[in-house]
């Protein structure tokens, strides 16, 4: 497991809907379909799927030409995601990272900010850490 972080409204949890339109109007992003995630594991070789929830969304990485599932709704009204599919914007390079620049182009349509667990408020432009 890695550090996950947060994509939260304070206030105003994030609805199913809201979701629904923001994630449409990202063109790199897409609701997964009811088959899950397709995982390799990395040792073996074995091929695993990964069943993805109701509002589980999906990056297209145009490096490698696939669909990676790496945003979970949750319906408490937040979406995590892992800090390492962040982690070229998260080393001082946000400009390159084309996954952090989905991610702070949902938090801007949805009007929310991006959380790490332990309530620190990371800056959109910069993605460096601050105070909560």
């Amino acid at each position: 497991m890695g550090y996950s972080l947060r994509i939260k409204r304070p206030e105003n949890p994030i609805s199913l809907d809201e979701w629904t339109r923001a994630i449409e109007a990202v063109d790199s992003l897409r609701l997964n379909d009811d088959s899950g995630s397709q995982l390799i594991n990395p040792k073996t070789g074995e091929k695993m799927v990964l069943k993805s929830q109701q509002g589980d969304a999906e990056y297209f990485d145009t490096e490698t030409g696939q669909w990676h599932g790496a945003l979970m709704w949750h319906k408490s009204g937040s979406v995590s995601f892992n800090s390492r599919a962040v982690e070229e914007a998260l080393n001082g390079e946000p400009d390159s990272d084309k996954f952090w620049q989905a991610v702070t182009k949902l938090a801007g349509i949805l009007g929310a900010s991006i959380l790490g667990e332990e309530g620190e408020l990371y800056d959109q432009v910069t993605a460096r850490p601050g105070q909560g």
